[in-house]
């Protein structure tokens, strides 16, 4: 009876003990290679690429604020430029007014509407008003700077002693 129980249980005794030997074996395969894993990863750079990747990233935010700020002052830049190119230049049309006085012409005033200067000169000489005049005509006309020349008033000032003349130019 024992020989019979022995034939029964030695083929489960061979694979208990191969099925021990097979847990063991596998026990220490998946061992080995977690300690192969984990060599390799102290050992590969990626613990250095993820630092650089979070500190690249956070550079980011932080210059993301300094981004934003240059780009909105780039756009009011533009659109700056835009008006001022938009707006009629003024400089041109006076400098042709001045380069027409005489030296002992004074400017005390300009007006300056859309189209329409204003100028507003004293001087003690009828005669240079009378050049001044005749120059500011002579920049008048079609295609150029002002179309036409209009003598507003010419007066006598007593406290300056001296004559007021006030000239409207319109512009083209």
């Amino acid at each position: 009876m024992i020989d019979k129980r022995n034939k029964l249980l030695t083929p489960v005794k061979d694979s208990l003990r191969l099925l021990r030997f097979g847990a063991i074996g596998i026990l220490f395969v998946v061992g080995a290679s977690s300690i192969i894993i984990s060599m390799l990863i102290v050992f590969s750079p990626l613990p250095q690429l993820r630092s650089a990747e979070q500190k690249a990233r956070a550079d980011l935010a932080a210059f993301k604020l300094d981004m934003n700020k240059l780009a909105f002052i780039n756009e009011r830049g533009d659109s700056i430029r835009k008006i001022i190119e938009k707006r009629p230049s003024y400089d041109k049309k006076l400098d042709i007014v001045q380069s027409k006085m005489q030296a002992d012409v004074t400017l005390e005033g300009v007006s300056i509407t859309k189209k329409k200067y204003t100028f507003k000169f004293y001087s003690k000489n009828l005669t240079s008003l009378d050049e001044l005049l005749n120059g500011l005509t002579a920049v008048t006309g079609k295609g150029r700077d002002f179309q036409r020349v209009y003598l507003t008033s010419l007066a006598v000032d007593s406290e300056k002693k001296s004559f007021v003349l006030v000239v409207d130019l319109l512009s083209i």
